[in-house]
């Protein structure tokens, strides 16, 4: 019974560090042919991360969406959102 008192709270705080593979493996999942996605992060009052991540057809119709809070991303996933100019944009 602790064990899942335990596993929910985690999940409700957010993960401890978010990783950009995490977020591009379950992209990778998700993905059509000729299609796009975007990654998008933004720090809350909080002090926590909100990630963003959508999977798009070639149309522009989304065809998924998911939503992260952590307390931290890795540095690779903020020096990506920081070369990217915040907006991570993969092309399949």
């Amino acid at each position: 019974m602790i064990p899942i008192i335990v596993a929910l709270a985690a999940a409700a705080l957010g993960a401890a560090v978010l990783t950009l593979s995490k977020v591009q493996s379950w992209m990778s999942r998700r993905k059509v042919p000729q299609g796009t996605g975007e990654i998008i992060s933004e720090k809350l009052a909080t002090g926590q991360f909100s990630v963003v991540s959508g999977v798009f057809s070639p149309e522009g119709t989304q065809i998924a969406r998911k939503r992260w809070t952590a307390k931290e991303l890795d540095n690779s996933f903020r020096e990506a959102l920081r070369k990217a100019g915040g907006k991570i944009i993969v092309n399949y």
